[in-house]
């Protein structure tokens, strides 16, 4: 960081995890005056990129696409190896952006926020909410370095819930939900378990619940984690199997059972039964029984 409080470049540069999905490359924040230049960015990876302030003009270079006007509190994401071009020749004052290379936005459904020609995307931030997850992540990578890599990534997940969750305004073009609406959201958990819960779907995988919640399986996975602390999967037995020693209770056989909350059969539900009650059916419903109270029968008295 420079001496001036006013101005300054923070950030770091990560070593490459390819076992993470998404995974963060870098992290930079600037506060300074404008390049005043026309800066070429290409990159190999995908590229969300924040101003704070108003930023110039910027064009893709891949098609005839007019200059456009860079507005404060905006994100920017580019697809890899998409050519923009930024000018801030005609600026004069301090500047403040902050960007992040990252892989994996296939996966993490970013490819979906694009536009028709799958190579932008841009976020209006009105409250700013975008630029303090940028900050926050800047942050972390200027004072920690290589071993802030993990509370950077759980900034970046932060950040790409809130991108997402954000409102379509036209092609490419979405609206980042102020906190007043995005708090009455349900959240990505709470949405998931509806989907497990409808007795519509009695066996759903993990790739169909993505598909209905427009996203991919890695992103719902982690982030379905680090709500509840459990998976998705282990969410989906542990419902089931209480329906089924609800059940249990009433006389259901096993077999029956077992078809109706969505199991293969009754081995397979009797196996995961155990795993997550601690005994099994038959010990469960004896149980049950053993702790019923006893039941009295009174008669009239005929006078």
């Amino acid at each position: 960081m420079t001496a001036s409080k006013s101005e300054y470049t923070i950030g770091h540069s990560w070593q490459p995890r390819r076992h993470i999905i998404p995974a963060l490359l870098s992290a930079t924040e600037v506060r300074g005056p404008y390049p005043g230049v026309l800066n070429k960015v290409r990159a190999s990876a995908w590229i969300l990129d924040y101003e704070f302030t108003a930023h110039g003009k910027w064009k893709i270079t891949t098609r005839r696409m007019p200059w456009r006007e860079r507005r404060a509190s905006t994100v920017h994401l580019y697809a890899p190896n998409v050519p923009v071009v930024e000018d801030t020749r005609f600026l004069s004052g301090i500047r403040h952006s902050a960007w992040l290379l990252l892989s994996g936005g296939t996966e993490t459904g970013l490819e979906k926020m694009l536009d028709r020609n799958k190579e932008f995307a841009e976020f209006v931030d009105a409250e700013g909410i975008c630029g303090e997850e940028f900050h926050k992540i800047a942050a972390v990578a200027s004072d920690r370095g290589e071993a802030g890599f993990a509370k950077a990534q759980s900034c970046l997940w932060s950040l790409l819930n809130i991108l997402l969750d954000a409102e379509p305004i036209e092609d490419g073009i979405w609206r980042i939900q102020d906190v007043s609406h995005a708090q009455k959201q349900l959240s990505l958990s709470a949405r998931v378990d509806a989907i497990l819960e409808n007795p519509e779907w009695k066996r759903p995988s993990l790739k169909f619940v993505a598909q209905k919640m427009h996203m991919s399986v890695s992103h719902l996975s982690h982030t379905y984690r680090r709500e509840t602390g459990i998976a998705p999967i282990t969410a989906w037995r542990q419902r089931r199997v209480r329906q089924a020693a609800l059940l249990a209770t009433k006389g259901l056989p096993l077999k029956a059972i077992a078809e109706q909350v969505g199991f293969s059969d009754a081995f397979h539900l009797s196996k995961v039964f155990k795993k997550i009650m601690g005994v099994s059916p038959r010990r469960y419903l004896a149980l049950a029984v053993q702790a019923r109270p006893p039941i009295t029968c009174s008669r009239r008295e005929t006078k």
